[in-house]
């Protein structure tokens, strides 16, 4: 997944972060309007599967060339907003690059479905982070003390990101539906492991 240097620099105990911006482009994944929205989602999959530990985006409202409020001209959302005047458009050749959150009437926001996507796949990579929680939590219990060994290396198996979902920065799923099924898997699991923890310390 990563290369060695950053597998040596996390060892050597640095964090690391993902970031987009205007590249990398497909078949890499970013928050491009064209790419599907799955592709917006599984970045934090891929964060997770990483060990990133943080995600960097460089801006969410870069809203320059497009017409507001201040302008006088007919703007967003009386008029549909045309990506060839935005700044960024212009520059790099990309749809949507800065801009998670439109310009509604006096500027106020108005969210994007893909920032709801992205909402999505933070949330994703909480399940995931919850649940190895609850698995080193289970794994600190003394060991008559522990659930069910089989219940355990089930959701610690869960706690991997496998390669149906992402094999590579490049190799991904673009089926919603396994990613849904797994997300599904990862909440049972939750749900399940929380209820043996809390069985234990009655």
């Amino acid at each position: 997944m990563l290369g060695d240097f950053y597998q040596e620099r996390r060892a050597a105990g640095d964090t690391l972060w993902m970031y987009t911006c205007c590249s990398p482009k497909p078949p890499h994944a970013n928050f491009f309007i064209d790419e599907p929205a799955i592709d917006h989602r599984i970045l934090f999959w891929q964060a997770r599967q990483a060990g990133a530990t943080g995600f960097l985006y460089w801006a969410v409202c870069y809203w320059h060339g497009l017409p507001g409020a201040a302008s006088g001209e007919p703007h967003f959302p009386d008029v549909p907003i045309r990506m060839a005047r935005l700044g960024t458009y212009d520059n790099f050749k990309d749809n949507g690059d800065g801009v998670l959150i439109w310009p509604g009437r006096d500027y106020q926001p108005v969210a994007s479905i893909r920032l709801e996507v992205i909402r999505d796949g933070i949330e994703d990579y909480e399940y995931l982070a919850l649940l190895s929680r609850l698995v080193e939590r289970a794994k600190a219990l003394p060991e008559g003390e522990r659930p069910d060994a089989d219940l355990l290396a089930d959701a610690e198996g869960l706690c991997q990101v496998p390669a149906d979902i992402s094999e590579s920065m490049t190799r991904y799923t673009k089926d919603p539906e396994v990613l849904l099924a797994r997300r599904e898997a990862v909440g049972d699991m939750i749900e399940r492991l929380s209820a043996a923890l809390d069985g234990t310390e009655e």
